[in-house]
């Protein structure tokens, strides 16, 4: 359980990148979608991204406290039991939106949006943190010795 519980700790600063990278690209997603638009231009593109933008730093100030509470254990959780994986992180990123979607709630939809890039951040930081490669999977391994090495 300590090893855990040390994951959790080191996991909390991919989560938070994460969090704040995941904000920025869905935040910019939202001026590229509106490109695709056939009656659109560049103005429409400057309106949606700064609208993203918008979004993205709605969902960092409303996304802190569950990513500190719900993803950097969860993410923690799935790293002990050597599982982690985009997969695993995206249903990680979307079930908070899917649960708050079940119970209507109206910010189940931005949770859905920003909680799978946020989701995909995450394990992309915490892949490359030092620390958490330490204490992931099974590092016990000892290699061994060369012939003739006394």
């Amino acid at each position: 359980m300590k090893r855990y519980a040390w994951l959790v700790v080191y996991s909390a600063p991919a989560a938070l990148g994460g969090l704040l990278l995941g904000a920025i690209f869905s935040g910019l997603g939202f001026g590229l979608f509106g490109l695709l638009s056939p009656d659109t231009g560049f103005s429409h593109f400057a309106v949606g991204w700064s609208f993203g933008l918008f979004m993205a730093m709605f969902a960092l100030m409303i996304g802190v406290l569950p990513v500190l509470l719900y993803g950097a254990p969860a993410y923690a959780l799935t790293m002990y039991f050597s599982r982690a994986s985009y997969f695993t992180a995206t249903v990680l990123g979307i079930v908070p939106g899917l649960v708050l979607l079940a119970f209507g709630s109206s910010y189940g939809g931005m949770f859905l949006m920003f909680g799978a890039p946020v989701a995909w951040c995450t394990h992309f930081l915490a892949k490359r943190s030092p620390r958490l490669q330490q204490l992931g999977a099974n590092n016990s391994f000892k290699p061994t010795p060369l012939r003739g090495a006394a």
